[in-house]
């Protein structure tokens, strides 16, 4: 409802996008990463029982970057490295709301996460699978995110793969928004709704 609080999970689920795109433009442009949320965004991702992703998202810590960039705004009025990173985390919910209109993609993506969560695989193993498997799936989607950074970056396999994993991470946790209740109108009419939740939950209050 316009003017009420915005859901503390909803606006974590956001912050999840939001830190995805920042580590994808960090990969693109200054070839790091924060080694930290790609691996608790590899967790997330794999996560299927709903007690687990409750568990996860209840790690409000864990998602401190992305609670701190909703807090400064999202108006796309900050510099340019703000301003691609929420284009991608714009373009990411996009992809993920046209995911979610694909029976077939999400079944064969559900299944691969089944297989992934079986086997013994390194995290590295599957950060490569996951990206291969974004790079069948979602990229064969009419709506594709463009990623812009150093083309010396971007050319290397290893990044490459990153970059797509990371958008795949993003993209869970804009389906875990939409699942919560999240719609496109919450950009135009809930900004500040989104904000205050996000200081609230960095800076809770003391009694």
């Amino acid at each position: 409802m316009l003017g009420s609080n915005y859901d503390e999970d909803k606006v974590c689920a956001l912050a999840g996008i939001a830190q995805c795109a920042m580590t994808v433009d960090e990969l693109a442009v200054k070839g790091r990463e924060d080694e930290d949320l790609r691996q608790f965004g590899l967790r997330f991702f794999l996560a299927r029982d709903q007690d687990e992703i409750r568990q996860l998202l209840a790690d409000r810590g864990a998602f401190v970057r992305g609670l701190r960039a909703l807090e400064q705004g999202i108006s796309g009025q900050g510099d340019a490295d703000q301003q691609r990173q929420l284009a991608y985390a714009v373009q990411i919910i996009q992809v993920g709301l046209r995911f979610l209109k694909s029976p077939a993609m999400l079944a064969t993506v559900g299944a691969e996460i089944d297989r992934l969560t079986a086997a013994g695989d390194t995290a590295e193993e599957r950060i490569e699978a996951i990206g291969r498997l974004y790079e069948n799936t979602i990229s064969t989607l009419p709506l594709r995110i463009q990623v812009r950074g150093s083309q010396g970056y971007l050319r290397q396999t290893e990044t490459a793969t990153k970059i797509r994993a990371l958008l795949f991470f993003g993209i869970r946790f804009a389906v875990l928004w939409k699942h919560l209740g999240g719609t496109r109108f919450d950009f135009l009419l809930r900004r500040g709704n989104i904000r205050d939740a996000a200081a609230a939950i960095i800076r809770p209050r003391t009694h």
